[in-house]
């Protein structure tokens, strides 16, 4: 069910292939689970490495605290949030790096609404972050009840 240009796109690295590719891939060769388990990494390696780097270090760290005075910290970012501040850059991301950078930024999110982590967590906001209405009203709204 996959064309050709995909299955070499994939092969020579060029492409990031779905879950679904994966699974399909891992029964047509046999491959008993093996490729079908590098799902989770697979879908990693569509971050930018030092997204994925941080996320590991953060991931390790006992404590973490944090200070920020001129947006929210990203690990307390709500998509919509994430995606007002990241398209302010200037020069600005491709809507497919916006994607790709919102992505990553809630997906480091998990090591603090992770329940079984041990890890202690301390952001200070600079009142002027909570008051800045990036985004929007609503986009603010959902942030601040976040």
């Amino acid at each position: 069910g996959y064309g050709e240009e995909l299955v070499s796109s994939v092969e020579r690295g060029r492409r990031i292939p779905r879950p679904e590719y994966l699974d399909r891939a891992d029964e047509v060769l046999g491959a008993g689970g093996k490729i079908a388990a590098l799902k989770q990494e697979v879908a990693e390696v569509r971050y930018p490495k030092k997204v994925r780097d941080l996320k590991k270090l953060e991931a390790g760290a006992v404590e973490l605290c944090a200070y920020n005075n001129s947006v929210i910290h990203g690990l307390l970012q709500t998509e919509g949030y994430a995606r007002a501040v990241l398209s302010a850059r200037r020069p600005p991301f491709t809507t497919d790096q916006l994607e790709q950078q919102v992505a990553a930024r809630v997906a480091r999110q998990e090591i603090v609404t992770d329940t079984t982590a041990q890890s202690v967590f301390s952001f200070v906001q600079c009142e002027s972050t909570l008051r800045r209405p990036i985004g929007g009203k609503m986009v603010m709204r959902g942030q601040l009840e976040r």
